[in-house]
């Protein structure tokens, strides 16, 4: 196996890749501390308002014309029929 020659353009596109990585890790934190400052509000005013009930396994029971599901992107866009 050759030894691996570093020279300045290997060093920047390094040093490019890093920085994308940080700069996409903090975007995507971002996008959850925003989800979650929303989050929060709204599931306090439910509260508030008695509107939120929840079930005897711990769940919450929608209210009418809401509906309640799971995530992993954070992502309010439906699924392409293709999916």
């Amino acid at each position: 196996m050759p030894a691996l020659r570093i020279t300045r353009q290997t060093t920047l596109g390094f040093m490019f890749v890093l920085i994308f990585r940080e700069s996409f890790q903090r975007a995507q934190n971002g996008r959850t501390e925003a989800f979650q400052k929303v989050q929060g509000p709204i599931l306090r005013y439910l509260v508030m308002t008695r509107q939120m009930r929840i079930g005897a396994e711990a769940k919450l029971k929608p209210i009418p014309g809401m509906v309640v599901g799971t995530t992993s992107t954070l992502s309010y866009q439906r699924a392409s029929a293709s999916e």
